[in-house]
């Protein structure tokens, strides 16, 4: 890798290196490098449920193959999932949520990052307000 940040990390313990990959290439890089390991699922929009959960088993399955190679233990990444705007399935009511969260927490993930609801834009509005609150009241 040729890419710098001059000072660097100058927090102690530095901040744990996370990275964003869906592609072979890029987790190889998170095998070897990432302290965790964000996806946002298959390249795909339009992806189906199902093929959202295969998409992001395979790239697990990358991860782990390339953790492998390593020597290292893929357990030792934490993993993220990052549920975009667009996965409207997943968010479309609290069972919803349920289903899809403990989906992902069978395949080891630990952490979920969403998107505030944007319910103004008609592209991408996110999660309807309730389920981003009834979601959000349990975790109070």
């Amino acid at each position: 890798m040729e890419s710098r940040t001059l000072p660097g990390c100058t927090q102690r313990p530095r901040v744990p290196f996370t990275v964003a990959a869906a592609g072979h290439r890029a987790l190889a890089v998170a095998a070897q490098h990432g302290q965790g390991w964000v996806t946002f699922g298959p390249m795909r929009a339009d992806a189906s449920p199902q093929q959202w959960y295969d998409a992001v088993a395979a790239q697990l399955a990358h991860l782990q193959g390339a953790c492998g190679l390593l020597g290292r233990d893929a357990g030792s990444i934490k993993r993220v999932a990052l549920v975009g705007l667009d996965l409207g399935w997943a968010q479309e009511s609290v069972d919803a949520w349920d289903d899809f969260t403990g989906r992902i927490g069978e395949l080891g993930f630990t952490d979920v990052i969403v998107h505030w609801p944007r319910p103004h834009d008609p592209n991408l509005p996110g999660p309807p307000t309730r389920v981003f609150d009834g979601i959000g009241a349990r975790l109070s």
